[in-house]
């Protein structure tokens, strides 16, 4: 079994944030019923699911999930014919758009769709002016990080006391993941799915803490540049501590 789970939220903050798209999304979260949004969200006519407090890189943002009643083809038509300053990238079930304000800040938005399944998920961020993607956060000490590796997004939900990192390594992801696993093992953490000992091309894996059953899933892949590899790191605590 191939790991490549991306929480839905957790995916659609590092590619609000980003720019980058992708189709691999997953979902461990609840929905919460709400009601109509506003703004740019009236022209797509979204029900607001919920709105919780995040921390990115240091800054406490609102995410705000919804549900839009369209395929994705018609979401883009809607926005960019109201939005002539939007900025969109968009790939075969995705699209990420940005709307500059007044203000200097920015409202981004990301909207997926689930394999052709109609309501299409949208997540929205609002960045204050002056917000950098790109500047880095602290690497949370709850986290191992590999060898050689750094930090480039931290992510914290404390409504769901939850914690998410993504790193840039100088090594290949088969070794970025072994260096982790036996990092978590040799702490006392049991890997669910032993993926990273049963195949060489592992791309992620699943790990218990048996004393407290917090839960910890790491995804590594390829980097981009086509040099080492990137990895997220996923952390949700269930016990007290």
């Amino acid at each position: 079994m191939k790991i490549s789970l991306y929480p839905k939220i957790l995916t659609a903050m590092i590619l609000i944030l980003s720019g980058r798209l992708c189709a691999d999304v997953f979902s461990l979260f609840p929905f919460r019923s709400g009601g109509a949004a506003s703004g740019i969200d009236n022209v797509l006519h979204s029900s607001e699911l919920w709105t919780e407090k995040v921390e990115i890189n240091g800054h406490r943002l609102d995410l705000q999930v919804a549900l839009v009643n369209k395929d994705l083809g018609q979401a883009i038509r809607d926005l960019r014919g109201q939005y002539k300053k939007g900025a969109a990238a968009v790939n075969s079930n995705s699209l990420l758009f940005e709307v500059p304000l007044d203000s200097g800040a920015r409202k981004r938005y990301f909207l997926v769709e689930l394999k052709g399944m109609i309501p299409i998920l949208q997540f929205s961020l609002l960045l204050p002016a002056g917000f950098d993607p790109n500047k880095t956060g602290t690497w949370p000490s709850e986290l191992p990080l590999p060898p050689g590796a750094r930090s480039r997004s931290v992510m914290r939900l404390p409504r769901r006391n939850s914690v998410y990192g993504m790193f840039e390594s100088p090594f290949p992801p088969q070794q970025s993941l072994a260096d982790l696993t036996r990092n978590l093992t040799a702490n006392g953490w049991k890997s669910m799915g032993m993926e990273s000992r049963s195949s060489m091309q592992a791309s992620g894996e699943i790990f218990l803490q048996e004393k407290s059953r917090d839960i910890m899933v790491i995804t590594v892949q390829d980097s981009a540049s086509g040099r080492g590899s990137t990895g997220t790191m996923y952390l949700r605590r269930l016990s007290d501590k």
